[in-house]
């Protein structure tokens, strides 16, 4: 679970959280709606613990993300919307590092290097510069660098910008997949995409917590609609991929992680090892 309390942060001279609470539970898909973008990424980050709140906590399973950051940090898995992978490293090699930062040792850093290259289809680009690779490719990436590890709960800032419409819809796939064992938190400015992939969506602005929403309440399209012409914006750009397997609306049955360890090997030619 993560649980906020009395969470207040300011972010040059911006207010980006003003003394929110909010609890999360495990095994739900949850979305972070700010159509303006403002405040959206600032709260991931906190509750990634990628920054410390100015009053208040945030705790992942019991673990605060400031007094105990090393243990709340193995829960999560965090991709920022401006991710980018070293330009003189290979996928293997950024991967690898990654493995190291989080703790892994060699044997399981191998395996689950290879594992994930696999799932990310960069198996064949492995040893490119990430520098080369394609706009999807390091999208996929960064997403494989959230999973090292293997995290209880995945945070994804804007999964789906600056790649084409067919990448969108298999990245959306494949987060749909990890939801089926992992608590998954996305933040967007696009309401069409989280209802698109979410159980319950949480509405910012100007860093407070509206409501916390049914990603199929109809109220949604009035506050989504009301907070785009308060800020003198009459119409604002949201669509989201036309998928062809929608939102699951029954609730995902949640399993815990696998141990470190239990990681699927991969040779180089995609077989299991």
């Amino acid at each position: 679970m993560i649980e906020g309390k009395a969470l207040q942060k300011t972010c040059h001279s911006t207010l980006v959280a003003d003394k929110l609470d909010f609890k999360l539970v495990n095994g739900s898909v949850y979305g972070v709606l700010d159509p303006l973008g403002t405040t959206v990424g600032a709260f991931l980050a906190l509750l990634a613990g990628a920054i410390t709140p100015d009053s208040g906590f945030v705790r992942i399973n019991g673990f605060d993300t400031v007094k105990d950051r090393a243990k709340a940090g193995k829960c999560i898995g965090y991709m920022p919307k401006n991710l980018i992978p070293y330009p003189d490293m290979t996928p293997e090699e950024y991967l690898s590092f990654i493995a190291e930062a989080r703790g892994l040792d060699f044997e399981d850093g191998v395996r689950v290097v290879s594992s994930l290259l696999n799932q990310a289809e960069l198996r064949g680009r492995k040893r490119s510069l990430c520098t080369h690779l394609s706009p999807s490719e390091r999208k996929r990436l960064c997403l494989a660098q959230a999973l090292v590890g293997d995290p209880e709960i995945l945070i994804l800032e804007e999964p789906c910008v600056g790649i084409g419409e067919r990448e969108k819809l298999a990245l959306l796939d494949r987060i749909d997949l990890l939801a089926d064992t992992k608590t998954v938190i996305i933040g967007s400015t696009s309401l069409s995409l989280l209802r698109d992939v979410c159980d319950s969506i949480l509405v910012l602005s100007e860093g407070r917590l509206l409501g916390t929403y049914d990603a199929n309440d109809e109220a949604l399209d009035t506050l989504f609609a009301n907070l785009c012409k308060n800020s003198g914006m009459e119409s604002l750009p949201d669509t989201a991929p036309s998928r062809l397997s929608k939102k699951r609306h029954s609730k995902r049955t949640y399993t815990p992680p696998k141990k470190r360890g239990e990681y699927e090997l991969i040779d180089d030619d995609g077989n299991e090892a």
